[in-house]
């Protein structure tokens, strides 16, 4: 069995458990994932299966989420699992926060937060958090295309900011969140993140876990070609039993757009290839 799986994965797991139950339910041992999602998170979640997992660092990288900011309360994980380091209460006006969000379109140098599973000198950098010992957090570029409030829920003293975003991989949503609130100077944690899209896989197209199982997995397979979003190359019987011997073909068109293309057999995709000039040659074969 191979192919892609579009799992929404629910609230209070992590995504290796879902790989784990996956693999009780496929009975397979390859499995990967496109990203990883914490266990506060939910949303889409992409599964590839058996040799598919070679093309994980091919699919899209953008990324789309829901994200629920509580204005005017701090902790120190950035979200509502951590401790409670400070409140504010502040009187909020809608536009200021829309103007405050626009700084983050674009390619920013972010932070990302002490409670993530970044490795630094070998260590995963909640290692550092948990014991109080410093480190330095090194800071990394990302992109964020679209940002926009979706809802503006004024309760009590600690309104509910909601908004989509759609952005890089590599972002921590709860960074920006905690960004948020230090301009705003009120402070603001992350009370609850969906992922709608990743690997061009939409939220309304999900799986829910709990509903898969042995007997109607395949129903849910979704074929890589059409998940992976690179130019197609179409192969003919000879320029296969090249390219699945390793040996490089002729490119007979005049330009590619990308570095690497798909590379398309009897409408399966049977790899990727790396284009030169004039040339193209295996880069990851799955068949």
């Amino acid at each position: 069995m191979r192919g892609i799986l579009n799992i929404n994965k629910p609230k209070g797991i992590t995504s290796f458990d879902v790989i784990a139950r996956l693999r009780k339910i496929l009975n397979v041992k390859k499995i990967g994932h496109a990203g990883t999602l914490d266990p506060l998170a939910q949303g889409v979640l992409p599964i590839f299966i058996s040799k598919d997992t070679r093309l994980i660092q091919f699919a899209a990288k953008t990324k789309s989420y829901r994200a629920y900011a509580r204005l005017g309360i701090e902790t120190n994980t950035y979200d509502t699992e951590g401790e409670v380091v400070a409140k504010k209460v502040v009187s909020y006006d809608e536009e200021e926060i829309k103007n405050i969000l626009k700084k983050f379109v674009g390619k920013i140098t972010q932070t990302p937060p002490i409670y993530s599973a970044i490795n630094v000198n070998g260590k995963r950098l909640y290692e550092y958090a948990r014991k109080n010992q410093e480190v330095e957090i090194p800071k990394r570029e990302v992109e964020i295309f679209r940002i926009q409030i979706t809802d503006f829920i004024k309760e009590k003293d600690f309104p509910l900011l909601i908004f989509d975003i759609d952005c890089s991989s590599g972002v921590y949503v709860r960074s920006i969140i905690h960004d948020i609130g230090l301009e705003l100077k009120s402070g603001a944690m992350m009370e609850n993140l969906t992922r709608t899209m990743s690997a061009n896989l939409k939220i309304e197209d999900s799986i829910k876990l709990e509903e898969l199982n042995c007997e109607n997995v395949k129903k849910y397979l979704i074929n890589s070609k059409d998940v992976i979003e690179l130019e197609e190359i179409n192969l003919n019987a000879e320029d296969f039993a090249k390219i699945t011997k390793g040996q490089f073909i002729n490119n007979s068109r005049k330009s590619i757009r990308q570095n690497f293309v798909k590379l398309i057999y009897n409408n399966n995709l049977i790899g990727i290839g790396e284009a030169e000039k004039g040339t193209i040659k295996p880069k990851t074969i799955i068949v």
